[in-house]
């Protein structure tokens, strides 16, 4: 039997084709064939050059040791298709959303196209997607090898509403990648190019003139891949994107020219907007030319990352465009990021139209800074876990200080001069130029056209032009208060907060600010200039000296009274006798004392009180006959006792070893034991309450009249007073 070759007549006919192991005549023959496999994948291998007339309706492998495969027209898949080892001569291929691959040994080189007059060898076109106006999922194309014009992850029309993927691990391209689609009013979901060798011209995320309605993606990596052209995050052509993210991760012995975060205006157009983000992250290789954020559109915001390589000039926002070109737009903070310090980069710069933050993340030691070049219009420099150091003199800091543009400093490390460039304009005398809160060690910045030094006033550095100028001397701690000074250098400047160390004009307004620490006030604040006192306002304010001065204040203790603590001082209710006071609870102050008096009553009137607290005391009235308690201190209970009706005996002379008698408005007492006596007038107050001794006492001062004597051992005896 005949396997390659069939007898047609005398003539033997070569087989061209074979499918899944059957050889066929004519390519017609195998794929018409193949509507009947039930292979999963299906392998058509040429046997010799052939002319193909349809598209293969399932999966195929088409293979050919070499041999060549001609398709007159469009080639649109039907089904997944992957070349091996293969001639093409075509012009252009529709995927139509069916996986694309171009494995190992496919040679475009039969196929030639036309552009700007050139011929070219290769496939001009391939597409992901559709020709014409139709909806379809997703797209992927494999590119191991070959030679093409252009290849679009979309379609030339027609929307997709999941992603693009084109993958480049080989082969060439002559002209451009685009992640999207060609036509106006195209869209496609997501873009993904990813790109790992090959020979590559222009790398666009997005499509020409199709949309973009979520993220553009592109990665571009390995040590072998060529592009000459440029790579852009969106389109240079009309169309939209929602985000972009490019990241690069090449090689320095392939550099690449210039890279773009969206698009690039041109032709009194927009081109490339992005509505969402744009994310630009350099890991290794070489840009010779610029990597710049914007150059058309964007909305969201602009973050560009570099960990390593070399970039010549990274551009937050490029102005350096065709005169014919709109001003690219931008409204949020530009955030430029160097980290590791693994990177080479000839200068960052923007413009005073957008601000724009570079951080230098985790680069360079105290001992060994990392070298920077030219900043340019940068708004706010973040030092995390970074040490910079001026590379030369040529210029660290680019400023338009005509137009009053300044520069903040964030973080620690800056080492040695920094050197400072007029980019327009002159700086005026007292100009705030640089604006940091937390430097310190050595360090300075200097005006390079005039080699003046910036002083320090506040958080500001400031250019000094023709001013005097004094150092202030400020306590850094102050006993019993805090101490600090503001002052106003130029009326459009604001307020500044002094420290110590920092330089002032003379004759800058400034004003005192002496805050006592609780339970203190201010007793006095001085500012001296050597011996001498400059002249203080009771308001702290004052004119700075024209020289250095030092500033001191003293605070004094605020004498504040303890808060009162108080007392209960309770009385009984007695029978037989009456209380100055009513029975029940006093409030009494701590530390102060309580006094109450006792009158009997008529039938108690020859009782003698004997008064107790429950602190243990017996309280002895005074001659007036109060009780005292003295020093409250705690809550006292008082008690009452030896208050009893009087004997109904008449008071009559009784023999005993004490005796009681007056002579010329005296009591005389004899008693032979030691006694408690109390004297009550008939009123029933007590006049006298004391302990006597063994012997005679005498008590004067008595008014004529009657009065009772109890003593503690005797009945009680009423005496006249004469």
């Amino acid at each position: 039997a005949l396997t390659a070759n069939q007898i047609t007549g005398n003539t033997v006919t070569k087989d061209k084709v074979d499918l899944n192991g059957t050889s066929y005549k004519t390519w017609a023959e195998a794929t018409a064939a193949l509507a009947g496999s039930e292979e999963p994948v299906n392998i058509i291998t040429l046997l010799d050059d052939e002319t193909a007339t349809s598209t293969p309706p399932k999966p195929c492998i088409i293979t050919g040791d070499g041999k060549t495969l001609t398709y007159a027209g469009d080639l649109e898949l039907q089904a997944a298709l992957t070349f091996k080892s293969i001639k093409l001569n075509m012009s252009t291929i529709y995927a139509n959303g069916h996986d694309l691959t171009f494995d190992e040994s496919v040679d475009c080189r039969p196929s030639t196209y036309t552009n700007n007059g050139n011929t070219l060898t290769g496939i001009r076109n391939i597409w992901g997607g559709t020709k014409d106006n139709n909806t379809i999922d997703k797209t992927n194309i494999v590119i191991k090898s070959g030679q093409f014009g252009w290849i679009y992850g979309g379609g030339n029309a027609g929307n997709i509403t999941g992603t693009t993927k084109v993958t480049i691990s080989g082969g060439t391209v002559n002209n451009s990648v685009f992640g999207g689609s060609h036509a106006a009013g195209s869209t496609v979901g997501n873009t993904e190019l990813n790109i790992t060798g090959g020979t590559l011209n222009y790398i666009y995320g997005g499509g020409w003139n199709g949309d973009v309605t979520g993220t553009a993606t592109t990665n571009i990596s390995g040590d072998n891949t060529v592009v000459s052209g440029f790579i852009i995050g969106n389109t240079e052509g009309t169309g939209t994107a929602g985000n972009t993210d490019v990241t690069l991760d090449t090689s320095a012995d392939n550099p690449i020219q210039e890279v773009h975060g969206a698009g690039i205006n041109y032709n009194n157009t927009v081109h490339g907007k992005v509505s969402g983000n744009v994310n630009l992250t350099v890991l290794d290789g070489r840009i010779t030319g610029s990597l710049i954020g914007c150059s058309s559109a964007v909305e969201g915001k602009i973050n560009i990352n570099v960990k390593g390589g070399e970039v010549k000039r990274i551009s937050g926002i490029d102005y350096s465009l065709s005169a014919d070109s709109p001003t690219p737009t931008y409204s949020g903070i530009i955030q430029i990021t160097i980290e590791k310090g693994h990177t080479t980069i000839g200068q960052i710069d923007s413009n005073n139209n957008h601000k724009t933050h570079v951080t230098y993340r985790n680069c360079g030691t105290a001992d060994t800074p990392y070298l920077i070049s030219e900043l340019r219009s940068i708004d706010k420099v973040i030092l995390e876990n970074s040490f910079i150091k001026e590379k030369d003199q040529t210029s660290a800091f680019r400023l338009d200080m005509g137009n009053g543009e300044t520069m903040e400093i964030e973080g620690t490390g800056l080492t040695g001069d920094f050197h400072l460039v007029n980019l327009n304009g002159k700086a005026s005398d007292n100009q705030s130029i640089i604006t940091a809160s937390k430097l310190s060690g050595t360090y300075s910045f200097t005006h390079k056209a005039d080699n003046k030094m910036l002083y320090k006033a506040g958080f500001n550095y400031r250019y000094p032009g023709d001013a005097t100028l004094c150092a202030i001397t400020l306590p850094t701690t102050v006993e019993n208060g805090t101490l600090a000074l503001k002052g106003t250098i130029g009326a459009d400047q604001g307020e500044t907060l002094f420290e110590n160390g920092d330089q002032v004009p003379a004759g800058t307004p400034m004003t005192i600010i002496a805050t006592p620490s609780p339970g203190y006030s201010i007793k006095s604040f001085s500012v001296r200039q050597g011996n001498n006192n400059v002249t203080v306002d009771t308001d702290g304010s004052f004119t700075a000296p024209d020289g250095d001065f030092t500033v001191a204040a003293e605070f004094k203790r605020i004498y504040t009274p303890p808060a009162a603590t108080y007392y209960t001082v309770t009385l009984p209710s007695v029978e037989g006798a009456t209380l100055s006071k009513q029975a029940g609870d006093h409030t009494v102050e701590e530390g102060y004392s309580f006094t109450f008096a006792i009158t009997l009553d008529e039938n108690y009137s020859e009782s003698i009180p004997i008064v107790t607290t429950d602190r243990g005391e017996t309280i002895i009235p005074d001659t007036n006959g109060r009780y005292k308690i003295n020093n409250v201190a705690e809550d006292i209970v008082v008690s009452i006792s030896g208050i009893v009706k009087n004997l109904p005996t008449s008071i009559k002379s009784i023999e005993t070893d004490t005796k009681i008698w007056t002579a010329d408005g005296t009591i005389f007492i004899h008693t032979s034991s030691p006694q408690q006596v109390q004297v009550v007038n008939l009123a029933g107050s007590t006049l006298f309450y004391r302990n006597i001794p063994v012997g005679d006492t005498r008590l004067n001062g008595l008014a004529a009249g009657v009065y009772i004597v109890h003593l503690s051992r005797e009945m009680p005896r009423k005496i006249i007073v004469r």
